[in-house]
């Protein structure tokens, strides 16, 4: 029979309608700081419903899910971030990533890169309904507008701070352009820091956390603080997770990698380092990397990055295969 005149068909994606409903309100209940993290990813069967949960039994735990749930399963995590310092174009790299990584989301897509002038371009675009023409529309314009430059970092995300727009895709800078910054996870006192630089006069684009962040480090840049001490400086104020890239045209042969609670990864190879929320982000290009811990800030250059070495890892071999 016809997929749609199966038996049960109609009263299973009402039961579906139903449980996303409860699992959404659920998670808005169980902390907020997951809703930055997670995603209902529709139906699956039961075998892939397996092998999603495996691991994250204190999630599902969380919401009252534990066990499993005749097929259907939440846990996505909600945003991808890639890197890339080197002596080659960093957008082609940043552009692979993120299609590799668009599991994590693809409400929305960006990149940043520093230009020969020392500017700082940022080029994103968000979806449009259900579809994945954020990355599609990036592919498209972020070649030509980025080409040549050495070093960059980019985003893929679900809406989850703020809506779905173009001003809420990441990456986001300061109001004087000196950083741009892609983040993964959730500021729980953005708020007050929001309000706190807004009565200093300090003008918002957008309605996110992140842009909080690149604001909070641009102000005290403008307070004589070098790049590395703003950006400590800021993270000290913060309260909740962060997988957090930090690009500046101060200082362009770098960018600076954060974590407080969400993954964030860095791979190198000769001459060129990659940064990725997953291995397979970079795996097709180097395979020796180091997982960043929580609380660890460090500066990633095209040599090399300021962390113990002995801690490198080396990746499994995946079979990554791209559309054409």
């Amino acid at each position: 029979r016809p997929q749609h005149t199966k038996p049960g068909r109609a009263s299973n994606c009402h039961n579906h309608m139903l449980l996303r409903t409860y699992i959404q309100n659920a998670f808005r209940r169980a902390s907020g700081s997951l809703r930055c993290r997670y995603k209902m990813v529709g139906i699956l069967s039961p075998s892939r419903w397996r092998r999603v949960i495996r691991g994250r039994a204190s999630l599902a735990a969380a919401v009252g899910l534990a066990g499993g749930l005749g097929g259907f399963a939440i846990v996505s995590e909600a945003c991808g971030i890639v890197g890339y310092v080197g002596h080659e174009s960093a957008v082609e790299y940043l552009l692979e990533g993120i299609h590799i990584l668009q599991n994590r989301g693809y409400d929305s897509a960006g990149v940043a890169t520093i230009d020969e002038d020392s500017k700082i371009n940022i080029t994103k675009y968000a979806s449009l309904g259900t579809t994945s023409d954020s990355i599609e529309k990036l592919q498209k314009h972020a070649p030509a507008r980025h080409k040549g430059h050495k070093s960059g970092i980019g985003h893929t995300r679900w809406a989850t701070h703020g809506g779905k727009t173009d001003e809420n895709a990441h990456p986001h800078s300061d109001y004087k352009g000196r950083v741009a910054i892609v983040h993964n996870g959730t500021i729980e006192n953005s708020d007050e820091i929001k309000q706190r630089l807004e009565k200093l006069g300090i003008p918002f684009k957008s309605q996110t956390d992140t842009e909080v962040i690149a604001q909070l480090i641009g102000h005290n840049l403008d307070k004589g603080m070098k790049l590395e001490q703003a950006v400590h400086s800021s993270l000290s104020e913060l309260e909740g997770t962060w997988g957090l890239c930090v690009l500046s045209n101060l200082d362009p042969g770098k960018i600076i990698v954060c974590r407080n609670g969400s993954p964030l990864l860095i791979g190198m190879g000769k001459n060129r380092t990659f940064i990725a929320s997953e291995v397979s982000g970079f795996s097709r290009h180097v395979k020796e990397y180091i997982a960043l811990k929580d609380g660890e800030v460090a500066v990633v250059k095209a040599d090399g990055v300021s962390l113990d070495l002995s801690r490198v890892e080396t990746a499994t071999q995946q079979k990554i295969e791209l559309d054409p």
